[in-house]
């Protein structure tokens, strides 16, 4: 199952729906962390491809991969301002843009993101976050 589903499990059954919302914000949380999903998905297909290609420049594929993940950087951009509490849609944002700084700290795609950049730098700060990332 997905994350959403296994986030809204724990958070009904531990949680007293803190994590994914309560309400009509449920239903903002619940999109968030599917673009937060998708956002994931598309990097690491981006950069899946461009490892597999020999090709000096990336393919079409890759690209469309990558514009993906720029247009949720840019909702993220404007989303992160009003970020409360952590939920499971800036989770699942953290963890995509943390799994591409990484693996690819040169690309430096948060630049042209200053509040998704800051959001980063602060979320990233959080015993969970720093308790899971990997070692070098």
């Amino acid at each position: 199952h997905d994350s959403v589903v296994i986030c809204d499990y724990l958070d009904a059954t531990y949680g007293g729906g803190r994590f994914s919302g309560s309400g009509s914000s449920r239903w903002q949380v619940a999109t968030a962390a599917s673009l937060g999903d998708g956002m994931s998905e598309a990097v690491i297909l981006y950069r899946n491809e461009i490892l597999r290609t020999d090709a000096k420049q990336p393919s079409a594929f890759a690209e469309w991969q990558l514009a993906k993940f720029f247009r949720a950087l840019e909702s993220l951009n404007a989303m992160a301002p009003r970020f409360g509490d952590i939920d499971m849609a800036q989770i699942a944002f953290a963890c995509g843009i943390g799994w591409i700084e990484l693996r690819m700290p040169e690309r430096q795609f948060l630049a042209k993101y200053p509040a998704a950049q800051s959001w980063f730098t602060q979320i990233s700060k959080r015993p969970s976050l720093l308790a899971t990332v990997p070692k070098a």
